[in-house]
């Protein structure tokens, strides 16, 4: 995580710099909103979404008529639920992945009338874990509910980011409301020595250790505030 926010930060250092050295108009902003995420894969049967939340800040930089870069630093909740078995006994599980991302954006503006304008972005997301967890429940006994951390989640994730939305624009404030898509490229777990396993702690892999075929999903929807 710490790798992700200096080079968020050298970023944001080198937006500043050539804006002001080629008089390229820059502006910063902040965005928040919800996830509906879920995962996708050959052993994601049964599971369903997860509702989280997303949020975080942004640069804006000018390029060429229309268009401009948009790199985000965003704390974003995936994962997914549904039921799994743990030693015979059914539950009701959810999958609880929390990541650092920073999206790479380049953002087309459409133009419009007046004070709106709609957009288009697309780009890619880096990301990197922040809480790896997985809740459960006995199902039929909600009472009976536990948390734990996941054994052999992937550190990081590498998403195509695809998207649009609409420009509000008020004065020297421009509010902006949008939904994009994000779909991970890297599975979400790791193979594992079957011989060599917690007592204690969530294992997404089969008998074999071979990890289980997720990745993640995600459909955002979020407000921001540039300025």
């Amino acid at each position: 995580m710490k790798r992700l926010i200096q080079i968020t930060l050298v970023m944001a250092v080198a937006l500043a710099t050539v804006s002001a050295n080629a008089q390229m108009p820059i502006k910063f902003g902040f965005k928040g909103g919800i996830n509906s995420a879920t995962v996708i894969g050959d052993d994601t049967d049964g599971l369903d979404g997860r509702n989280g939340i997303i949020g975080g800040l942004f640069a804006n930089l000018k390029l060429a008529k229309g268009f401009s870069l948009q790199p985000e630093l965003l704390y974003a909740q995936k994962g997914a639920k549904g039921p799994m078995t743990v030693e015979g006994i059914p539950v009701d599980a959810t999958i609880q992945m929390d990541y650092i991302e920073i999206p790479v954006l380049l953002k087309y503006n459409l133009g419009g009338r007046g004070s709106l304008s709609p957009f288009l972005i697309g780009g890619v997301a880096f990301s990197t874990i922040k809480s790896s967890k997985t809740k459960a429940s006995v199902v039929g006994l909600p009472l009976l509910t536990g948390e734990s951390d996941n054994f052999n989640e992937r550190s990081s994730d590498v998403g195509i980011v695809v998207g649009g939305g609409i420009d509000l624009s008020m004065g020297l404030i421009r509010i902006s409301a949008e939904l994009r898509f994000t779909a991970g490229t890297k599975a979400m777990w790791k193979d594992v020595d079957i011989d060599n396993l917690p007592d204690d702690e969530w294992v997404y892999a089969d008998d074999t250790g071979k990890a289980l075929d997720m990745k993640n999903s995600v459909v955002s929807v979020m407000v921001g505030f540039m300025f």
